[in-house]
């Protein structure tokens, strides 16, 4: 019993250490190109959750994988938590070395091009954005705009340098101020 009582605290806190570094590369890996970092993310949360399930279950059989109870070695846990961290951490450093490109998801719904370069806000011509609402009452108005690994609010200046792409929507219907994109806020185009 003292074996046990030993043993399952390093088990509980290798399990949760080795699942948040794992969760943190899963969560970065899918935070760029195709998800804003708000999709799925209760998919990707349940997933380190599961992570860590299957850590402390793994864990418990091999302390328990012969009659008597015995707290896990330093390697065995080593070993458990390189199952975790090698996987993810190969594909954080894989997507970040060959990032995806942008693709539309339910949050960001909407497909523009750059036509033109936009120095200022670092977007290059040619550059697809995202985006989900045109926002006509704040002053100036805006649209905020995932484009590559960026979430930028374009002003509504500079919204003429873009085209909408309707063929590359996600497939929601898009609302009538997203329908007149660039000219979505006529009634506040400055003077």
């Amino acid at each position: 019993m003292r074996d046990l009582v030993n043993g399952l605290p390093r088990l509980l806190i290798a399990g949760a250490i080795s699942s948040l570094i794992g969760g943190y590369f899963i969560l970065e890996t899918f935070r760029a190109g195709d998800c804003d970092g708000g999709c799925n993310a209760a998919h990707l949360l349940a997933m380190i959750g599961c992570l860590f399930l299957a850590f402390t279950l793994v864990g418990c059989f091999l302390m328990f994988c012969r009659n008597a109870p015995r707290p896990l070695r330093f390697i065995q846990l080593v070993i458990m938590a390189s199952v975790i961290l090698l996987p993810t951490g190969a594909m954080f450093l894989w997507k970040q070395t060959y990032p995806a490109q942008l693709h539309t998801n339910q949050d960001d719904s909407f497909m523009l091009i750059a036509e033109h370069e936009l120095p200022d806000l670092g977007i290059k011509k040619g550059q697809r954005c995202i985006f989900s609402e045109v926002h006509c009452a704040p002053s100036p108005p805006h649209i905020r705009a995932t484009c590559g690994n960026s979430d930028i609010a374009i002003p509504q200046t500079d919204w003429s340098a873009f085209k909408r792409l309707p063929q590359e929507d996600f497939g929601i219907p898009p609302s009538s101020s997203i329908r007149a994109f660039p000219r979505s806020c006529a009634k506040h185009a400055p003077q």
